[in-house]
């Protein structure tokens, strides 16, 4: 995560990049535009890996700590891009909040890429969730 150092998780949480405030559906749809990207949201969401290898390739690559997520804290708010998708982006895209070509810009990313990432939909993620 951007900007998250180890200090300012344990009384701050997981913070997005300054200015990532989006709530409800306008997070839902930055999460699926995050996907449909190359090159993810520069901290606009904060994207979660269950896999310890890609979380550490990731961090080392932006010399960033790595933090494990206690998820039963609130386990219905922890969803996959792929529940998202099937769930929400029909009904986004009714809405306008993304388009069609987004949608299947991401589920291309997922095929090709091998995407497994998981999203805390409420956005910044409270301290008491991070694992000691």
């Amino acid at each position: 995560q951007i900007g998250n150092t180890i200090e300012s998780a344990a009384v701050n949480g997981l913070e997005r990049a300054p200015g990532g405030n989006l709530q409800g559906d306008d997070y839902l749809a930055a999460i699926i535009m995050h996907t449909a990207r190359q090159g993810g949201s520069n901290g606009e969401v904060l994207s979660l890996s269950a896999q310890r290898a890609i979380a550490s390739k990731f961090a080392k690559g932006r010399g960033a700590p790595v933090f494990e997520i206690d998820t039963t804290q609130d386990p219905t708010a922890f969803r996959t891009i792929n529940d998202i998708l099937l769930a929400d982006s029909q009904r986004l895209i009714e809405a306008r909040k993304v388009t069609r070509a987004t949608v299947l810009k991401a589920i291309d990313n997922i095929a090709v890429h091998r995407e497994f990432e998981v999203f805390y939909v409420h956005g910044d993620i409270p301290a008491g969730f991070l694992v000691p």
